[in-house]
Formats: structure tokens, C-alpha cells, sequence
């Protein structure tokens, strides 16, 4: 099982290694590839949504507007306002830093499990660590 979880980390580091700076770039200097990253990536959401749900069908349905949503908005943000590139990249890295300081703070506080049906990984602890973090993130952003 640990051997396991090493996997999936360093699997993790490599996806982040390539998206992360495709992300940025598309950010910085293509609406375009942006827009078409996020339809990609709102894709994968729905497909990993699936294979997590396909069981259960209300949750199947709930998870729809919850990647829809956000998704639409990041593409209406990158077509209305001329700002963009701050809005998303302030919004990327409260993801980012939420993503990770939720993983290892669960990892390293552990604790009763969040939604075990849905995710069975994740825990309160990292639930709390990560809203800590997005509040760091956010003023250190905001400077």
C-alpha cells in the first residue's frame, strides 16, 4: 500500500511538472489555448466524476454542475475582462496550494474520512488544512 501511494504521489509531481507551466503559459499568452485547456480539463473532471459515481445516479447528475459551472465561468472570465490573467492565475494558485495542502495535511493528520464513498482518501484534516491554506495563499496573493 505505501509503495502504492508513492506511485500515485510521484505521478502526481510529474502531471503538475508538465501542466502547471502549459497552464501558465496558456494564461499569460493564449486566450485560445486557454479556453481549450479548460474544455480539456473539464472533460477529464467529468469522466474521473463518472467513474467515481457511475453507481450511484445522483450523484452522477450532482456532479454535472459542479464541474460545469466553475469550468463555464474560468471561460466567460478569460472573454469578458481584459484582467483575466490575474483573476486566473489568482484562481490557479488558490487550486494548486488548496489541492496539495489538503493532500498532505491529510496525510500527515489523518482522521475520519470526509465522503468515503465518494472520495475515500479524503479526511477533515485535510479538509481543515486546506481551507487554512487558501487563506494563507489568498493574503500572500493579495500583497
Amino acid at each position: 500500500m505505501q509503495e502504492n501511494n508513492r506511485t500515485n504521489l510521484m505521478k502526481r509531481f510529474a502531471a503538475a511538472a508538465v501542466l502547471i507551466p502549459i497552464v501558465i503559459c496558456a494564461i499569460a499568452f493564449s486566450q485560445l489555448l486557454l479556453q481549450t485547456i479548460i474544455v480539456a480539463v473539464a472533460i477529464g473532471m467529468l469522466l474521473e466524476w463518472y467513474d467515481m459515481t457511475y453507481h450511484d445516479m445522483v450523484y452522477m447528475v450532482l456532479g454535472v454542475p459542479i464541474v460545469a459551472i466553475p469550468m463555464s465561468c474560468l471561460i466567460i472570465i478569460s472573454m469578458i475582462t481584459s484582467e483575466y490573467q490575474y483573476i486566473l492565475l489568482t484562481y490557479a494558485g488558490i487550486i494548486w496550494t488548496v489541492d496539495s495542502v489538503a493532500m498532505f495535511g491529510g496525510k500527515r493528520f489523518g482522521g475520519p474520512k470526509l465522503a468515503p464513498v465518494l472520495s475515500p482518501n479524503k479526511t477533515w484534516s485535510g479538509l481543515v488544512c486546506a481551507m487554512i491554506g487558501a487563506a494563507v495563499i489568498s493574503l500572500i496573493i493579495s500583497q
